[in-house]
């Protein structure tokens, strides 16, 4: 692979387009990548006269919406289904329907055919280990592992806080991600890529590119407060915790990265001075950030410390200023407390209509812009409280929790190394597995493996298979069970393999490991084990044997650190 440095920004934007450009590049599909939205990279490729297309769905929701993401991990988390079926509907004629698996197979259809004409595919990473060179990026739909395989240039596009030392430092990242962005003990998609395709294999890019983003981190890196925002894995646990984020949802924030994380890194991340001082404002330092953390950052802290910096350099609007000023005064009195607030109360319900403030007049207009504001309650809490009847005496905590602790203890202490696979739990792992819909068939032996691989097959009766050349599915007999049930065994050379396996039915492969804590099956791509083979046919069969059967993520790692390679 060849790496590139991009110092900011413009460097990224310009080095991307450079290297399309030398492809010769017409069409570019995009995996999921806050990276990239970070330096508005879809806009330079396509003043560059490039063909884009997001691929992750709800990406691709919001660029037929021409918005930008309000979440990092779930960018059209503000958009509804009936939203969604308008837009499809008018955007890509689609009938109007409320059914999500037809909308979802309707992108489906329309990016499958992105996939196979792409030029060039780019991805972030959601790691980078140093030890082997290796890209590890995690997903759930399939799209970054067709991005970084059918497409003949790959780039990913990685800020250089995503790299990691060592390979067992992984397990960490691959437990916590996960669990936290999308409560997942493992996603449905880990791609481990080490460069470009290598002779004798038949897909994979040919060319990878990796641009190494700095955009204001080694600041950060160099500030003793702020170099801890730099542990950020982007999980979005911190927006899903926030009462902020949730009253007013991302775009509010006005940046790539909404909610405390945003908070924290705007400015930092090449935003400037005039805008982004406002957001660590936009917070109540309620800490629930911060104890929601799996990286353990003291969100709050820097928070309280960035407000404090903004105050000192005068970055404050002086207006807004004195308007808060007066409001202490008035709200640390009891009168100025109650009168002022039958005034917001009588104000807001005349302004209201169906339950909300749909505009606030000027210079409170900025507030509506983005957001209703909910109308005010009939009867203030006050009356409603007094009305109460008495629930007892309040007892306070002897030891109360404190989210204020200088150094929150983390998550996990250090990274388990496992030197040898453990043995796996074989009942575990078919829960597992079966859990995320997948039909797992228990059998005995050659000959029942025979069988059922024979039952298999006879479903896809006058279709058409590909398979891994593989010495599991060759004692198997794989191409003579198929050929007695009608199945048309698809051999390609070269470049044949990606329109082969993009016309046939079923793909058929071996496993060489799994995990029986998370139902994961890792598979080791490589001469006639291709990726296309198990990703472009609808149906996948997996052979896998008991024994291969581990215990958790550092099992796999162990195998893939043994065989002296990635598994992708």
């Amino acid at each position: 692979g060849r790496v590139h440095h991009a110092a900011d920004a413009d460097a990224a934007r310009k080095i991307v387009s450079e290297i399309c450009s030398a492809a010769g590049a017409r069409l570019v599909v995009k995996g999921k990548s806050m990276t990239g939205e970070e330096v508005r990279l879809n806009e330079a490729l396509i003043a560059a006269g490039f063909t884009v297309f997001e691929t992750d769905l709800g990406e691709y929701i919001i660029q037929l919406a021409g918005q930008g993401p309000s979440h990092i991990v779930l960018p059209a988390i503000h958009m509804s289904k009936a939203e969604i079926a308008a837009l499809f509907h008018d955007k890509l004629g689609m009938p109007l329907t409320d059914d999500a698996e037809a909308l979802t197979q309707k992108a489906r259809e329309v990016l499958r055919v992105k996939f196979l004409a792409a030029d060039v595919g780019i991805t972030g990473a959601n790691a980078l280990i140093a030890e082997n060179g290796m890209v590890a990026l995690v997903e759930n739909e399939g799209n970054i592992r067709l991005s970084t395989t059918l497409p003949r240039v790959h780039i990913a596009l990685v800020g250089i806080e995503k790299i990691l030392p060592r390979l067992d430092d992984l397990a960490v990242l691959l437990k916590l991600l996960p669990r936290n962005a999308t409560g997942q003990k493992m996603s449905g998609y880990v791609s481990f890529i080490r460069g470009g395709r290598q002779a004798p294999e038949r897909d994979g890019a040919s060319e990878f590119h990796l641009v190494l983003l700095d955009n204001g981190r080694s600041k950060l890196m160099a500030d003793p407060v702020m170099r801890d925002a730099l542990k950020c894995i982007r999980c979005g646990a911190c927006l899903n915790h926030c009462p902020v984020y949730q009253h007013i949802g991302g775009h509010a924030y006005g940046s790539t990265y909404p909610g405390p994380i945003g908070a924290m890194i705007t400015r930092a991340l090449g935003a400037g001075d005039a805008e982004g001082w406002f957001l660590p404002f936009a917070s109540t330092l309620c800490g629930a950030c911060t104890a929601a953390c799996p990286a353990r950052i003291p969100i709050h802290k820097i928070l309280i410390e960035l407000r404090r910096r903004a105050t000192e350099a005068g970055l404050a609007d002086a207006a807004e200023g004195l308007a808060f000023g007066a409001w202490s005064q008035l709200w640390s009195r009891t009168v100025g407390y109650r009168v002022t607030s039958v005034a917001m109360r009588v104000g807001g319900r005349l302004l209201a209509k169906d339950g909300a403030i749909k505009k606030l007049p000027a210079p409170f207009d900025g507030w509506t812009k983005v957001r209703d504001l909910p109308a005010p309650a009939a009867k203030p809490f006050r009356a409603g409280w007094a009305d109460a009847p008495a629930v007892g005496k309040r007892v306070p905590l002897a030891n109360p929790p404190s989210l204020l602790e200088d150094e929150p203890a983390p998550l996990v202490e250090k990274p388990l190394r496992v030197d040898s696979p453990r043995p796996g739990d074989a009942a575990r792992f078919v829960a597992e597995l079966s859990a995320r819909k997948a039909t797992v068939i228990e059998t005995e032996g050659i000959e029942g493996a025979k069988r059922e691989l024979l039952r298999a097959l006879s479903d896809f009766s006058g279709h058409k298979m590909v398979r891994w050349d593989h010495p599991e599915l060759d004692a198997l007999g794989v191409d003579e069970l198929a050929a007695s049930v009608r199945v048309l065994v698809k051999q390609a050379a070269g470049e044949e393999l990606k329109p082969a396996a993009a016309d046939a039915a079923v793909g058929v492969t071996a496993v060489d490991g799994a995990s029986a804590a998370t139902g994961t099956m890792a598979l080791f791509t490589g001469g006639g084990t291709e990726r296309s083979i198990s990703l472009l046919p609808p149906a996948h069969v997996a052979l896998l044997r008991r024994e291969k059967i581990f215990e958790d993520t550092e099992d796999l790692i162990a195998l893939a650190r043994n065989r002296g390679e990635a598994f992708r």
